[in-house]
């Protein structure tokens, strides 16, 4: 019954699209992950107590492991061919003991295009699970259906961490090596889910490209709230915003340079000339002439103890 329910939110997500270009499914990064056969015969046995209704659209929550950034994308195809041909195949929600009284687990675009709508209800399986089985489930879901960015790969991990999920879980529910999940999260991490949302799914670009934004973020030492104000969201295409924020900050410059640049560089003679003293921006160089002995720089060096512990006394004062 399980298989056959899942193989029908396949078919569901592509009739519903109205598309008819060829359906690109991603492979997967490695064999294996919630699509595992294990897993759904696991799904099949959760599933003994499912029953099929109209569910209260307003009854029904969002799931806490997000892993599309942007639901609305491609939402309006989606919208018109279920007000034209209605609702062809049920989503599936499970019962939990919150304020609603149901979380949505597989057909979270067609319970937008519902609300979206503005419908009562929805058709759907009702059914329990734990967390793990409503992970593998979604899972599933996600092993059948149109591509997934990089980054919502990612971001489905970390929103599993934040769910409770452990690392080992992850990777074996995802079908991928625990090193990869460190590093998706990292990458996200690093970037900020607010800079993600702003930018978007941006298909096609890839882990690489994803890496080098981080990077540019961190070394350019970079706050994620004016980085997300980088992101032009005048650009419908979220692939455009992207490259358009990754040269930006290619050129942009760490406010740690920005400083550095208005400290200007002072030289100052000491004893006739005989000894240059440099002040740069955090750095103090003391140079003596190559034919004078280095004592007034080893005078300096052993006494530079007391005059640091007199720059503190002096500066404790001037606080209080």
């Amino acid at each position: 019954m399980a298989r056959k329910l899942f193989n029908d939110v396949e078919k569901d997500e592509v009739a519903e699209k109205a598309s008819a270009q060829p359906v690109k499914r991603r492979a997967p990064l490695i064999r294996g992950g919630a699509a595992a056969p294990k897993y759904i015969e696991g799904s099949v046995q959760s599933a003994t107590e499912r029953t099929h209704e109209d569910i209260p659209v307003d009854q029904i929550q969002d799931s806490l492991i997000e892993d599309r950034i942007d639901i609305t994308e491609g939402l309006n195809e989606l919208v018109e061919s279920i007000s034209r041909n209605g609702q062809q195949i049920p989503i599936i929600v499970r019962i939990v003991n919150k304020e609603r009284p149901y979380e949505i687990v597989a057909g979270r675009r067609r319970l937008a295009a519902m609300r979206r709508l503005g419908k009562a209800t929805i058709r759907g399986f009702i059914t329990r699970m734990s967390d793990e089985e409503a992970f593998v489930a979604q899972g599933i879901e996600n092993s059948a259906r149109l591509e997934t960015s990089f980054i919502e790969r990612a971001r489905t991990i970390v929103k599993a961490k934040e769910a409770g999920f452990t690392q080992e879980n992850i990777a074996e529910f995802l079908g991928i090596v625990q090193s990869l999940v460190s590093t998706m999260s990292r990458i996200y991490e690093m970037i900020g889910d607010e800079v993600v949302l702003a930018i978007g799914p941006a298909r096609g670009v890839g882990r690489r490209n994803w890496e080098k934004l981080a990077k540019l973020i961190s070394t350019k030492q970079l706050a994620k709230q004016d980085v997300v104000k980088l992101v032009d969201s005048t650009l419908e295409d979220s692939v455009a915003r992207f490259e358009n924020l990754q040269a930006k900050l290619s050129k942009a410059v760490s406010p740690s340079k920005s400083r550095a640049k208005s400290v200007p560089v002072r030289r100052t003679a000491l004893l006739e000339g005989r000894y240059a003293m440099v002040r740069k921006p955090r750095q103090l160089v003391i140079k003596a002439e190559k034919d004078l002995s280095d004592d007034l720089l080893d005078y300096i060096s052993e006494n530079i103890s007391d005059l640091i512990s007199n720059y503190q006394k002096l500066k404790g004062r001037n606080d209080d």
